[in-house]
């Protein structure tokens, strides 16, 4: 679905914090629903797309990307920056 944020939530994900986490299919970002509703969005490392999934370690978040296969991301101080694995 389509909201002021995002263009194609791809899958939903329940945060350690009591936040919401979504992934975005055609940006590959990712965004953040805060309990009280605001919407943060996290823009994909430049050439990265089609945010797979979103698993949480401490307090860094990593994302996994179909394009290019085998990349990854870890939110860092607001940004996502790239791991190639």
């Amino acid at each position: 679905f389509d909201t002021p944020a995002t263009k194609n939530v791809f899958r939903i994900y329940s945060g350690p914090d009591g936040t919401v986490w979504f992934s975005d299919w055609t940006d590959g970002g990712i965004g953040r629903v805060s309990p009280d509703g605001t919407i943060t969005k996290f823009a994909a490392p430049s050439g990265l797309q089609n945010a797979l999934g979103v698993t949480f370690l401490n307090k860094s978040i990593w994302v996994s990307y179909a394009e290019p296969l085998k990349n990854g991301a870890e939110a860092s101080a607001g940004n996502l920056v790239e791991f190639r694995f």
